[in-house]
């Protein structure tokens, strides 16, 4: 007997967006919708009864639900199969860690704001579940930290989204990037203000001596736009260093302020953008910047 074809959709919660990330334009099928707060907790308590995934138990949902506007935003996905565990497979692979997840990920090199998938599932319509192929980042901690566009950012960010290569080629601009994304995922502000200082170091510093004035100087160099532009990124940037030694050698914490890790974190987001444009090495780019006359 053949086997019957079914259509089976996929569907993914984002956490930390408003009602802007609608006019994000996706490929391969995918789209973003909402939920209103009423269908959202019934589509999740559904959920809860046809699955283990664990709505109740685990606590993952209501992160998902904007508070403001009391909706719930998710992309989506359908596909036909005839075997669910082999194509279904497939389609994670192909489309969820080749090409959604990394999208995900490098969308906080665009602006500021900590948009997160917390978990995915697959179902075969209202009331037929299937039993969840994949679980992600469930238990991991998501900084609450809003992701907005502007009306003048939906075609831009969209851009970004498709022709920004991801991972990143350089290993040691990959590792920057990895510190820079753990930074919002871990609880207050001193941690993550240590993991972005560590990007900042893997991206600037080539030796064991005058780390403050070499990291200040070469992110000046590359970001400033000009001589009075450089002279005011290389005395925040040392001024950010000397708050980090004062947590590193004292042990004191709550000296990190909301606005010190903002500041940080948006100098390694356009640090590792405008590397990745020069497409250098390590050591092409420290030569690069020592070549500079700032």
């Amino acid at each position: 007997m053949t086997q019957a074809t079914r259509e089976v959709y996929f569907i993914t919660f984002l956490e930390n967006v408003d009602s802007s990330i609608l006019n994000l334009e996706l490929e391969h099928g995918f789209k973003v919708d909402s939920f209103d707060e009423p269908r959202f907790i019934d589509f999740m308590s559904t959920l809860d009864k046809s699955t283990d995934l664990g709505f109740k138990g685990k606590n993952i949902s209501l992160e998902c639900l904007n508070r403001n506007d009391k909706r719930a935003y998710f992309i989506s996905n359908s596909f036909f199969v005839k075997y669910f565990l082999k194509e279904g497979q497939e389609f994670y692979n192909t489309f969820y860690v080749g090409y959604l997840s990394p999208l995900i990920r490098k969308a906080k090199l665009f602006k500021e704001g900590n948009i997160s998938i917390p978990f995915g599932y697959f179902h075969c319509g209202e009331g037929s579940h299937f039993r969840p192929s994949m679980t992600i980042a469930l238990n991991q901690y998501t900084r609450p930290v809003p992701f907005m566009l502007e009306e003048d950012e939906a075609k831009p960010f969209s851009k970004f989204l498709r022709d920004f290569k991801f991972p990143l080629d350089k290993p040691y601009l990959q590792l920057a990037f990895e510190n820079f994304e753990e930074s919002y995922h871990v609880h207050g502000n001193d941690l993550a203000f240590l993991l972005n200082m560590i990007a900042l170091e893997i991206l600037f510093n080539d030796g064991p001596m005058e780390l403050k004035y070499k990291i200040s100087r070469n992110a000046a160099v590359l970001l400033g736009k000009n001589i009075d532009d450089f002279k005011i990124i290389f005395k925040d940037i040392k001024s950010l260093y000397d708050l980090r030694s004062g947590l590193v050698h004292s042990g004191i914490s709550n000296k990190i302020k909301d606005d010190d890790l903002i500041r940080l974190q948006d100098y390694i987001r356009r640090s590792i953008k405008k590397i990745a444009d020069l497409k250098l090495d390590k050591k092409e780019l420290i030569d690069f910047l020592n070549s500079k006359g700032f």
